[in-house]
């Protein structure tokens, strides 16, 4: 065990303390600022519902976001006074920005938006591959294949929006051969290609040059927008700044639809965050396959101030993270460098404390969740658990080798759950008996009728090569991350599945609950919250679900962002009403999903009108 001071970067300058009121406060306080308010029509004067109205103050790093009504009304949590620049936006219809002064009391800000024929570049990755063609067994076929081959690491739209023909699709995916997961940094001659790539190289590449060649044309069918307590929601959007550079901030962020997915990683955005007891927010910050000056770091969503922390290896070269949970304790456990590191948020220094297991135990992988008896679980080829009270690690390997492990999680018992998403054998989960050492393993079913669309060629293939982290048969689940509840339950994000698993911890019945839209909205992280709700986020889509067992139905919340890539989800639990949290991969910032009940507009509504009557 190792402690050593905090190095902190230089970014106080990136987000300014003079935030917006809603960073500070609950979207249900009462107003202490300038209520925006207003109505979004169309051209014809039809009042548009779920439109999605954004502000951000000028020269702010943080964006505020609410959605309309059924009457096309909106209403921002009360805003400090001053210059905005707002935006309204939906697929389907051309942006409307403008510059608002907000006053001290209530500001009206009415729009009218025109329709657009070409919205393409607007849709999120799931409303791409929805238009996919699938009418044939070969075409559905082959949109199964792309999915799996071509939307693990990133959202499909960040291929779709582009066209090549034959000669271009091949040369593209040549390249993806033998390039990182990520698509990016340059291309490896000496490396293998990846197999499952080759292997469908010539099919992906006559198919996309008919779904996405210089003359096609595809069936757009954007997805309903937020309606109900969606549109009640309020999501409030913090900057982390360029990877590259984190006093700026990305120079393409996603929050103008029209452009399109972004298409350059600005390096190491935040893939990870989780929230402490005092309401600091925690992020890590990527992995270390590229150039990088922060490791981790520390919102403050009631300013926005961002502290960045980096942790360097004896070379002097700055180490990432890719996991990160804080215990109830207030402490905060994350990985860097394949050693356990803790951060007591309680203690003014911030001092590091680092854990280092024994060599002969391999290192501490890049998920971490924490059980209820303080226990923190890491994955490591199966998984390996710390007891902070010992400060001592046990390893557990699967039951048989050759599985890759991604996510690993923690039941109300203390034991640990692992997922094995890719190798041979895959789509399994690996359970931990802490007890009596004993590990079990439990299979996933493959997705119903994938198979039937699989040529026997497929079959003999996927025989030998298994399964990837992002590239997979069409048949499997992918397990990718996890977390236990308070009831007896393990939740699992099923990646290729398209549902969440919820396995019963003492028997392993494995229930699948299916996500209503039927086509890949990118499953990854369930977390329960304290009303016995699980939350997750939704990673090609740009969206974070929350779905109730009681009543077995889902509430969907859209972010006010493309290409987002979310990698995580967190909940704050310890404020009285839920809160939501997910990082944005792909364009470095942070999002906080809040919920306004009926009634708590109702009242944000007469609180606006009585400041009018008290303003004449």
């Amino acid at each position: 065990m190792t402690k050593r001071r905090l190095i902190v970067l230089g970014v106080a300058g990136l987000l300014a303390a003079t935030i917006h009121g809603l960073s500070a406060q609950s979207p249900t306080s009462p107003a202490r600022g300038t209520v925006l308010m207003g109505t979004v029509k169309s051209s014809t004067g039809q009042p548009l519902e779920g439109m999605t109205v954004t502000a951000r103050g000028s020269n702010k790093n943080i964006k505020t976001t609410v959605f309309t009504d059924e009457q096309g009304a909106y209403y921002f949590p009360p805003l400090a006074a001053g210059s905005y620049d707002v935006w309204v936006q939906a697929v389907g219809f051309a942006t409307d920005r403008a510059a608002v002064q907000l006053s001290t009391n209530r500001t009206q800000h009415n729009v009218s938006v025109n329709a657009i024929e070409d919205f393409s570049r607007q849709l999120s990755g799931a409303e791409w591959l929805a238009a996919l063609p699938s009418s044939t067994p070969q075409d559905a076929r082959m949109k199964e294949i792309f999915r799996s081959n071509c939307a693990g690491c990133h959202a499909a739209s960040w291929v779709l929006q582009n066209r090549f023909d034959r000669d271009g699709w091949n040369k593209i995916i040549s390249n993806m051969e033998r390039v990182s997961i990520q698509g990016g940094g340059p291309q490896e001659m000496d490396r293998a290609p990846q197999p499952w790539l080759r292997f469908n190289k010539d099919e992906l590449a006559d198919y996309l040059a008919k779904v996405r060649g210089p003359e096609s044309r595809m069936n757009f069918k954007p997805f309903p927008r937020p309606k109900g307590e969606a549109a009640r929601a309020v999501i409030t959007e913090y900057s982390t700044g360029s990877s590259e550079d984190p006093t700026r901030p990305v120079r393409f962020d996603g929050s103008d639809w029209s452009q399109g997915i972004p298409t350059a990683y600005e390096a190491r955005g935040p893939h990870d965050a989780d929230v402490d007891p005092r309401g600091f927010v925690w992020i890590v910050y990527g992995d270390d396959t590229a150039p990088a000056s922060r490791t981790y770091g520390r919102l403050d969503p009631a300013t926005g101030e961002i502290r960045d922390f980096k942790i360097t290896n004896a070379r002097g070269v700055v180490q990432g993270s890719h996991g990160v949970k804080v215990d109830p304790q207030g402490r905060v456990w994350f990985n860097a460098g394949g050693n356990l590191q803790m951060v007591d948020s309680k203690d003014p220094a911030l001092t590091l404390t680092t854990y280092v297991p024994p060599r002969e135990m391999g290192t501490v992988g890049g998920h971490i969740q924490i059980s209820p008896q303080g226990l923190v679980w890491a994955a490591s080829d199966g998984g390996i658990m710390f007891d902070p009270a010992t400060k001592k690690f046990r390893r557990f390997d699967h039951p048989w080798p050759g599985g890759a492990t991604y996510g690993v999680g923690a039941d109300k018992d203390g034991n640990g759950w692992w997922a094995q998403m890719g190798g041979l054998p895959y789509d399994e989960l690996g359970k931990a008996d802490i007890a009596t050492g004993k590990t079990y393993s439990i299979p996933m079913e493959p997705i119903p009728g994938m198979k039937e669309l699989a040529t026997p060629a497929d079959m003999e293939f996927y025989k030998v090569a298994g399964s990837q982290t992002n590239m997979a048969p069409i048949w499997a689940q992918g397990p990718r991350r996890m977390m236990g509840d308070d009831v007896g339950y393990m939740w699992t994000g099923n990646w290729w599945g398209n549902n969440i698993a919820q396995v019963d911890i003492k028997t392993f019945k494995v229930t699948y609950r299916a996500y209503p839209n039927k086509e890949h909205m990118g499953i990854y992280q369930p977390v329960p919250d304290k009303d016995g709700n699980v939350w997750v986020n939704l990673m090609t889509s740009d969206r974070v679900a929350r779905y109730n067992p009681k009543t077995d139905s889902w509430t969907e919340f859209l972010l006010p962002n493309r290409g987002t890539e979310t990698r995580h989800m967190a909940v704050d639990n310890f404020k009285p009403q839920v809160e939501g949290w997910t990082p944005y991969w792909r364009t470095n910032q942070l999002a906080r999903i809040q919920t306004r009940t009926p009634q708590q507009l109702q009242a944000l509504r007469d609180s606006a009108g009585q400041s009018v009557a008290s303003a004449r």
